[in-house]
C-alpha cells in the first residue's frame, strides 16, 4: 500500500512537525500459552524419537572410547560406592552432574553402555523443553517453538545425547541459564537473582566453564541496571545471586572434601586438557589449536610442564589462541576438526558435516536476529556474553566442537527471530503476490505509462512503489533460480517458471550423476532438461531490460546505475558466497581443493572462474551461468544508453525496429561464435575438455535476446492505441506457445543425436541445439509474460502457493543441488554413473529444498532487505506471546 499525506488547509497549522521516519518498536502481541505448551511437548516427543531412532537404528553398536568411556566408568564406580575421583590412566574425573544421573540409573539396574545411552535420550529431550522456554521468555512463543524444533533436529545436539558426554545436560543448563538471566532482567527481584545464581551453579556442575559464562552475563547486567534502581538495590541482588550459586555448589563441594582424600572439586578434565594442549605438537603443524596425546605425562608433572611450556612460548600464544577459537567455531581447519571428533569420541563424519553447515546457518541468521531483538527492546548481552565466554574458554584451553554448544544454543534464539520475521513477512504479503496490476497488458490506457506495482528491495516487502520510483532492479529477474519482485506483483507465473526451470536442471544433473541417462530410454529427454538455463536467461533479459525500455518510452530519466548494480549484487553474491564456502571450501564435496591461494579466492568469489579453461567448471560447477548473468548485468546499462540514443535520433517506431534488428544481429553473432569455437576450439565433450569461451556472455547472448526483444515489443505495444495483434494471439492461446516449446524440446532431444551428452560435438549440431534451446525458453516465457498478474486458467497452477514457494527457493536449489547430490553419493557410497534414480532424486530434492530454505531465510532475504535503503531490517517484526513482565 502507499502512504499519502494531506496538504495543509486553512484550518490547519502552517507548520507541521518533522516526521520521525524511525518506526517505534512494535508492541508484543498476546500469545496462546496452551497451544505453545502443546507444541513444545510435541517437539520434545519428536526429539526423543529422533534420538532413540538414531541410537537404536544407526549408532549401535558403538565403540566406547575417550571421554565417554571415562563417564561410563565413573558412573559405575559411583554407583558401587567407590571414590568419584579415582581416574583411569591419565583421564581426570568428568564433571559430577551427568555422572551422578547415570550412577542413579546404574543403582536401578541400568548398567550397560546401551542402557546409559537410552537414559541420556530423555535428558536430551529435557533440553528441548528448557531451550523452548528460554526462547519464549526472550522473544515470544513462535520463536520458542522454532528454537525447540532446531534443538530437536540438530545433528550436533542429538548425536551428543547418545555419546555419553556431559554435554547432554549442557543443553538443559544453557536453556535454564538463559531463562533465568532474562527473567532476572525483566523482574529485577531478589527471587529472580537467586534463581539466576542457582542456574549458574547447576550449569557449573555440568561443565565448570559455566562459571565464566555466568560472570559474563552478570557483569553487564550490573553495569546497565546499576543506574536504574528498582525494588532491591543491584549490589544486594548480586549478593543474592551469589547465595543461589553457593546453595547449589555448596553441598557437592562439602561432600567432595569430606569423602575424598584428594578432592577433585568439580572436575579433573580441565587440568588434563591443559596438559595436552601445551607442547610442540599442539603449537605447530596440523594439530595447532587442538590437543595432543604426545604431551601426556603423569598428571601432576604434565600440568606443571604445560604451564612452563606456555610461558616459554608467549610469542606463539596469540596464533595458538586464535587457532583454538577458530577450531571451536568451525573457522579454522573445519574438516580436520570433524575428523578428530570422529577419532576421539566416535562422532560420525557425515553428521559432523551437517552439523557444521547448520552452525554456519545459525551463526549468520543469529547475527541478523540480534538486530531484531534490539529493535523490539529485548537485551542481547546475555547471548553475546555466552558467545564471548565460549571464545575465552577455547582460547585458554583448546579448541573443539563441544565447547561451541552453548554459543550455538544461544545464537539459535536470534536465528529463530530471523526465521520468524522472514516467514511472517512472506505470510503477510501472500495476497500482494496475486494482486492485479493497475494497468493490464490486454487493456492499457491509451498512451498511459506502465504502472509497476513491485515493491522495491525485499520481495517480501509490504510497501508498493510508485511508477516513478521503480528502479530496474526492483523488477529484475534473478539469476538461475532467483526470485524477482516483479513476480510478486505483475507477473504471477514467473515464480512457478523459475521453480520448474530449477527442478529441470536438478533432474538433469542427478540423472547424469547416477548414470540413469545412459541406462534408460528417457535419457535423451532427461539430459536436455538443462534447457531450464535458457528459461532463466530469457527471464533475465525480459525483466531486467523492461524497466529501462519503459522509462525510455515514457521520456523519464534512466534509473540510477549505482542502485541497479547494488541491487543485483545483493541478489547474486550473498547466497552464492554461502554455497561456495560450504560446498567448495569447508566440505569440498568433490575433493578438488579449488581455492588454495589469494588468486583462487578472487577468481571464484568474484565469479571470474569461467574466463580460464583451467577453472571454468571449478568451485560450483553450475556457477558458470552466474558469470554470464553478472556480465549481462554490467552490459545492460550500456545497451540501454545506446538504445536511448537511437530513440532520440530516430523516433519511437524506427528506433524499435532498429533495436530489434540489432538484437537479432547480436544473437546471430553469438551463434557464429559458437560455430567457430566448435570448429577451431578445443571443446570436446567426449574427452571431457571444455573451451571456456563457450561459457562467456558473447557465446550465450542469444539466450538473453528473446527476453530483451519481448520487453521492447511489449512496452511499445502498451503505448499504442491498439495493442499489437502479434502479442494478442499468444496471450489468448498460451498452450499453443507451450506446444511449440514442447516441439522444440522434442527436436533437440531426439533429432540431433545428442544422446545423454552435455554438449554438442559438431559445429552445426551445436548451433541448432542453441537455437532450439532459445526457442524453448522463449515460448515457455512468452504467454506467462503476456498474462501478467492474471493468469489464464490453463496456467493458473503456476501461481499456486507451492509453485510460488518453489520459485522463492529456486536460486538456492540451483546453487546447492549438485553439492547435495555429491553428499548423497558419499553417504551411501554410490560410485559415479551408478545408483538408483528414485532414491537419488528424492534425497537431492528434499535436501536441496531444505538447504535452499535455510539459505533464503538466513542470507538471501536479509540481503534483499538491504536493497531499499529507506527500509530497516525487522521493521515489522514483533514478538508474540512474551511471558508476563517481559516487556518489549
Amino acid at each position: 500500500m502507499t502512504t499519502t499525506e494531506t496538504p495543509p488547509t486553512a484550518a490547519a497549522p502552517a507548520e507541521v512537525p518533522a516526521r520521525d521516519d524511525s518506526p517505534a518498536p512494535p508492541a508484543a502481541a498476546p500469545g496462546r500459552p496452551r497451544r505453545f505448551a502443546a507444541g513444545l511437548a510435541a517437539l520434545a516427543v519428536l526429539g526423543l524419537g529422533v534420538r532413540l531412532a538414531y541410537l537404536l537404528g544407526w549408532h549401535t553398536p558403538w565403540p566406547l572410547v575417550g571421554d565417554p568411556a571415562a563417564v561410563h566408568a565413573a558412573a559405575l564406580r559411583l554407583a558401587d560406592g567407590h571414590d568419584y575421583v579415582r581416574t583411569t590412566g591419565l583421564t581426570g574425573p568428568p564433571p559430577p552432574a551427568f555422572v551422578a544421573v547415570l550412577a542413579l540409573a546404574s543403582r536401578l539396574g541400568l548398567r550397560t553402555v546401551l542402557e546409559h545411552q537410552v537414559v541420556a535420550c530423555p535428558l536430551g529431550a529435557g533440553g528441548i523443553v528448557a531451550m523452548g522456554l528460554a526462547a519464549r521468555r526472550m522473544a515470544g512463543e513462535r520463536v520458542g517453538l522454532i528454537v525447540a524444533a532446531l534443538v530437536a533436529l540438530s545433528p550436533t545436539v542429538f548425536a551428543t545425547d547418545t555419546l555419553l558426554l556431559a554435554d547432554t545436560l549442557v543443553v538443559t543448563t544453557t536453556g535454564l541459564l538463559l531463562l533465568a538471566a532474562y527473567r532476572w532482567w525483566d523482574l529485577r527481584t531478589p527471587g529472580a537473582a537467586a534463581w539466576f545464581g542457582a542456574a549458574v551453579g547447576l550449569a557449573t556442575l555440568v561443565r565448570p566453564t559455566a562459571l565464566v559464562l555466568g560472570a559474563a552475563v552478570a557483569l553487564p547486567f550490573a553495569w546497565w541496571r546499576g543506574r536504574a534502581p528498582r525494588r532491591l538495590a543491584l549490589p544486594a541482588q548480586l549478593a543474592v545471586a551469589a547465595l543461589g550459586l553457593a546453595a547449589v555448589l555448596g553441598p557437592w563441594l562439602l561432600f567432595d572434601v569430606a569423602r575424598h582424600q584428594r578432592p577433585a572439586a568439580l572436575t579433573g578434565e580441565v587440568e588434563h586438557a591443559v596438559a595436552e594442549a601445551n607442547c610442540d605438537t599442539a603449537y605447530h603443524g596440523d594439530a595447532t589449536g587442538y590437543r595432543s596425546t604426545a604431551c601426556n605425562e603423569p598428571l601432576g608433572r604434565a600440568v606443571d610442564g604445560a604451564r612452563a611450556y606456555a610461558g616459554d612460548h608467549e610469542g606463539r600464544a596469540g596464533v595458538v589462541a586464535a587457532a583454538r577459537v577458530g577450531r571451536t567455531f568451525g573457522l579454522y581447519q573445519p574438516r580436520d576438526q570433524i575428523e578428530r571428533d570422529a577419532d576421539d569420541a566416535g562422532r560420525e563424519i557425515v553428521l559432523g558435516e551437517i552439523g557444521l553447515v547448520a552452525w554456519y546457518a545459525i551463526g549468520v541468521a543469529g547475527a541478523f536476529g540480534l538486530i531484531g531483538l534490539r529493535r523490539v527492546g529485548r537485551p542481547v548481552f546475555p547471548i553475546v556474553a555466552i558467545v564471548a565466554g565460549v571464545a575465552l574458554t577455547s582460547a585458554l584451553v583448546y579448541g573443539q566442537t563441544v565447547w561451541r554448544l552453548p554459543a550455538e544454543l544461544a545464537l539459535a534464539v536470534p536465528a529463530a527471530v530471523s526465521i520468524d520475521a522472514a516467514a511472517s513477512a512472506m505470510w503477510a504479503n501472500r495476497s500482494r503476490r496475486l494482486a492485479p496490476p493497475a494497468v493490464g497488458i490486454a487493456e492499457p490506457a491509451p498512451g498511459a505509462p506502465p504502472t509497476d506495482t513491485e515493491a522495491p528491495g525485499d520481495p517480501g516487502a509490504d510497501v508498493v512503489a510508485k511508477p516513478e520510483d521503480t528502479a530496474p532492479a526492483d523488477t529484475a529477474a534473478d539469476p538461475p533460480g532467483g526470485l524477482g519482485s516483479a513476480a510478486a506483483g505483475r507477473f504471477a507465473g514467473f515464480d512457478g517458471m523459475r521453480g520448474l526451470a530449477a527442478m529441470g536442471v536438478l533432474v538433469t544433473h542427478v540423472s547424469l550423476h547416477v548414470g540413469f541417462s545412459v541406462r534408460d530410454r528417457t535419457g535423451p529427454y532427461l539430459s536436455r532438461l538443462d534447457v531450464g538455463v535458457a528459461v532463466f536467461f530469457a527471464l533475465s533479459g525480459f525483466l531486467l531490460y523492461r524497466p529501462f525500455v519503459a522509462r525510455r518510452m515514457d521520456g523519464r530519466p534512466r534509473p540510477p546505475t549505482r542502485d541497479y548494480l547494488r541491487n543485483r549484487f545483493l541478489r547474486i553474491f550473498p547466497g552464492y558466497w554461502l554455497a561456495l564456502t560450504i560446498l567448495a571450501v569447508v566440505l569440498d564435496v568433490r575433493g578438488r581443493a579449488d581455492i588454495q591461494s589469494f588468486g583462487d579466492f578472487v577468481r571464484y568469489y568474484g565469479l571470474l572462474q569461467s574466463y580460464s579453461n583451467a577453472t571454468t567448471l571449478g568451485g560450483l560447477q553450475q556457477a558458470w551461468t552466474l558469470t554470464n548473468e553478472v556480465a549481462f548485468y554490467i552490459l545492460l546499462p550500456f545497451w540501454a544508453i545506446g538504445a536511448a540514443w537511437l530513440y532520440r535520433r530516430l523516433g519511437p517506431r524506427r528506433a524499435v525496429l532498429t533495436e530489434l534488428a540489432v538484437l537479432g544481429a547480436a544473437a546471430l553473432g553469438a551463434l557464429t561464435l559458437v560455430y567457430q569455437v566448435h570448429s577451431f576450439g578445443n571443446d570436446d565433450v567426449t574427452t571431457g575438455t571444455f573451451d571456456a569461451r563457450l561459457h562467456w556472455l558473447p557465446a550465450n547472448f542469444h539466450l538473453f535476446v528473446p527476453g530483451m526483444a519481448l520487453a521492447v515489443v511489449l512496452e511499445w505495444s502498451r503505448r499504442r492505441e491498439r495493442p499489437l495483434w502479434l502479442l494478442e494471439w499468444p496471450r489468448r492461446h498460451p498452450m499453443l506457445c507451450w506446444a511449440g516449446a514442447a516441439a522444440c524440446f522434442w527436436a533437440v532431444s531426439t533429432r540431433l543425436d545428442l544422446g545423454f551428452q552435455v554438449g554438442a560435438t559438431e559445429p552445426g549440431q551445436a548451433v541448432v541445439k542453441e537455437v532450439l534451446y532459445a526457442g524453448t525458453g522463449f515460448l515457455l516465457v512468452l504467454p506467462v509474460a503476456l498474462a501478467g498478474a492474471t493468469l489464464p486458467r490453463s496456467l493458473r497452477w503456476l501461481g499456486s502457493r507451492p509453485m510460488v514457494v518453489l520459485g522463492v527457493l529456486s536460486y538456492g536449489i540451483y546453487l546447492w543441488h549438485e553439492g547435495v547430490t555429491d553428499i548423497y553419493r558419499d553417504i551411501f557410497n554410490v560410485p559415479i554413473f551408478n545408483g538408483s534414480i528414485p532414491a537419488a532424486l528424492a534425497f537431492t530434492i528434499a535436501g536441496s529444498v531444505a538447504v535452499a530454505a535455510v539459505s533464503y531465510f538466513v542470507v538471501e532475504r536479509p540481503a534483499l532487505a538491504l536493497k531499499d535503503r529507506h527500509r530497516r531490517l525487522f521493521a515489522a517484526w514483533h514478538p508474540v506471546g512474551l511471558p508476563a513482565g517481559a516487556a518489549a
